[in-house]
């Protein structure tokens, strides 16, 4: 059998063929090349792990890419929801592509080929395009992902850190008409919401009534706390005539198919009622 070794180039990456020649054996570590089986033997899906793992061990040596090829970070996500890292720069004919989680590797792409390891195999995808997809995250998938790219030659990395966060409701208030407003017949209810995430709960009114109420709606903007948590805000008028019609009014924190959080408060309980709402 004839020994041989891989030179790290762009040929390799097509994986179409047997880039290797013969060698003189060699401690692995101590050059850049790779040792493998006799070229008769490799064959296209064997090759593509070989060039991965070459991929993988010269990026250990520290190479650095100039240009950004990942977002910037962090990314966050919500518990089970699905993520696609896209590459910022396009991929092109002849790129070989790999990624890494913490110290773990998730794949790569040559050639069209796509190699994917254990445990990533039901849960990742690497697109055409070079970006990753992972799927139904968990809180363990928090952290930074590697992108190692090889291209014309040389070797690139770039890493994004990556946040899987749990949904928090917020803690819901509902403050009646002031004194004030009472005495001037314009009346305004107050409805807040804070220390939730992520930032796209919706504060919705639900009305129950003894007739039809016009009313008047404005929300107030989505405010950060810190990374973890929002606030919301929103309000609703109605004149005394409208008023005298409400037996309870209902603010509801809604976010898709999620269960809602809701405070209620009563007014006028003396009459028949029927729920209407504004959304």
């Amino acid at each position: 059998m004839v020994g041989c070794f891989l030179p790290p180039s762009p040929q390799n990456s097509a994986l179409g063929g047997c880039p290797c020649r013969p060698y003189q054996k060699k401690p692995l570590g101590t050059s850049q090349f790779r040792s493998c089986a006799s070229c008769e033997d490799l064959k296209p899906s064997r090759m593509n792990l070989i060039v991965f793992s070459l991929i993988f061990l010269l990026f250990k040596s520290g190479f650095s890419a100039e240009e950004k090829y990942l977002p910037e970070g962090p990314l966050d996500v919500m518990l089970g929801e699905n993520i696609t890292i896209n590459l910022l720069l396009p991929k092109v004919e002849g790129d070989s592509i790999g990624w890494g989680f913490n110290n773990r590797t998730i794949g790569g792409l040559g050639a069209d080929r796509v190699s994917i390891q254990d445990p990533y195999k039901d849960r990742a995808i690497i697109n055409n395009n070079g970006s990753l997809t992972l799927k139904s995250l968990k809180s363990e998938d928090s952290g930074n992902y590697k992108l190692h790219l090889f291209r014309n030659g040389s070797f690139f990395q770039a890493k994004v850190e990556v946040r899987v966060k749990d949904v928090l409701h917020p803690n819901l208030t509902l403050l009646a008409p002031s004194s004030e407003e009472l005495q001037q017949g314009k009346l305004t209810l107050t409805c807040l919401g804070n220390k939730g995430f992520p930032s796209d709960w919706r504060l919705r009114w639900y009305v129950n009534s003894s007739s039809p109420v016009n009313w008047k709606e404005e929300r107030g903007p989505v405010t950060p706390l810190d990374d973890d948590h929002y606030s919301w805000s929103s309000f609703l008028t109605v004149d005394e005539e409208n008023w005298k019609k409400i037996s309870s009014v209902t603010c509801r924190a809604v976010r898709g198919s999620l269960a809602p959080v809701s405070v209620t408060l009563k007014i006028n309980l003396s009459s028949e009622t029927q729920p209407d709402s504004l959304d």
